[in-house]
């Protein structure tokens, strides 16, 4: 699991109550950017980014050959979640509810979020299915499903 690299790169962002604030609104809108994709957008083609953004890993070059299978995959195995519903539905600020919260209580919305996308970094490429793109968007607090 590579949640020990995600430890020690997420440990700056816990320096304080504000700053570990941030660190969660920032995680969410990258996760929720990966979850509002629509049609032709919604590609494997969108986790790097997700994982750049939070885990802080830079993506490998993919051979063409190789992001054809995983087109092909994508197709088959995630696009279920191919017409997630419209991002106008979430409530006007969905990270409110961090608003009153104490640092104990950051840290803890900081961790699941991390744990959350380390989870679906580690199921790999070929292992990634639209259930588990379902239980990523789960630590989002608006409730709403791809």
């Amino acid at each position: 699991m590579l949640l020990t690299h995600a430890h020690i790169a997420a440990l700056p962002l816990l320096k304080d109550k504000a700053v570990t604030k941030i660190a969660i609104v920032q995680f969410r809108w990258a996760i929720r950017e990966h979850r509002d994709k629509k049609g032709k957008e919604r590609c494997w083609s969108n986790d790097p980014p997700l994982y750049r953004t939070i885990l802080g890993i830079e993506p490998e070059k993919v051979p063409p050959t190789r992001a054809a299978s995983l087109i092909e995959r994508y197709m088959r195995e995630r696009s279920a979640l191919s017409n997630p519903k419209s991002p106008q539905v979430m409530p006007h600020d969905p990270d409110r509810d961090l608003e009153g919260l104490g640092y104990l209580d950051l840290c803890e919305k900081f961790w699941d979020i991390l744990v959350a996308v380390v989870k679906h970094y580690d199921k790999g490429d070929w292992g990634r299915t639209a259930e588990t793109d379902r239980q990523l968007y789960k630590v989002l607090p608006e409730g709403i499903e791809a």
